[in-house]
């Protein structure tokens, strides 16, 4: 398991049943790992809710998708779901 696998996890939660269903937890059962695993990695969800954000602010400004990043995480990373939810709809 790597940094990169539990953020995909956490992707992959936020997609298929929401931004507050992302827990620790939730991350483990996804990985099929414990809990304590995922600390290896990251110190809280909060931490991972942050590089989740700055992943997505950098791949924004890479496909010139305006947000305003003085919104909150959560909005932010609900944005940036919907634009491209969008995005694969009209595809």
């Amino acid at each position: 398991m790597t940094k990169d696998d539990i953020l995909s996890a956490g992707i992959k939660i936020i997609e298929s049943e929401g931004f507050d269903r992302l827990t620790l937890s939730s991350l483990a059962s996804e990985l099929g790992v414990k809990k304590p695993s995922i600390y290896h990695y990251f110190d809280s969800k909060d931490e991972i809710i942050s590089e989740l954000y700055v992943r997505a602010r950098e791949l924004l400004r890479k496909h010139t998708f305006r947000v305003d990043f003085t919104l909150s995480a959560e909005e932010v990373l609900t944005a940036v779901y919907l634009h491209w939810e969008a995005l694969w709809r009209d595809e």
